[in-house]
């Protein structure tokens, strides 16, 4: 067995390439980032990735761009197209505001709208 062999065989296989967008908390903050690399140090610790946010955030009075995680801390980021229904995402929240309802204008009449003008006439003497 060559070196190329061995290695093939027991060297970690990456789940993300590099630029896969992803979304994700961080020690309870959301983010939404590239994937810079995916990588395993040693079978004990597991595989994690280096992630380049978005934008900056700032937890314990340290801002931070770059942060790791693990594969179980994050989603994978899909296209959404327009005419596709909303799945509930990560940063969804339980409780949502009631949605407002639609004002239904009546159709009116033309006789209907002769007879709204008449009382209005009628009012003003």
């Amino acid at each position: 067995m060559t070196l190329a062999e061995y290695f093939e065989k027991t060297s970690y296989k990456a789940t993300y390439n590099l630029g896969d967008r992803i979304l994700g908390r961080y020690q309870g903050v959301p983010f939404i980032g590239t994937v810079g690399n995916d990588n395993q140090l040693n079978p004990v610790d597991g595989p994690f990735l280096t992630v380049h946010l978005d934008l900056p955030i700032k937890i314990d009075d340290v801002v931070k761009d770059v942060i790791i995680v693990k594969h179980h801390e994050i989603n994978r980021l899909r296209d959404f197209d327009a005419k596709e229904t909303k799945e509930p995402s990560l940063f969804d929240s339980v409780h949502k505001a009631p949605k407002k309802q639609k004002k239904v204008e009546k159709e009116v009449t033309r006789t209907e709208s002769l007879l709204a003008r008449l009382k209005t006439l009628k009012d003003k003497k």
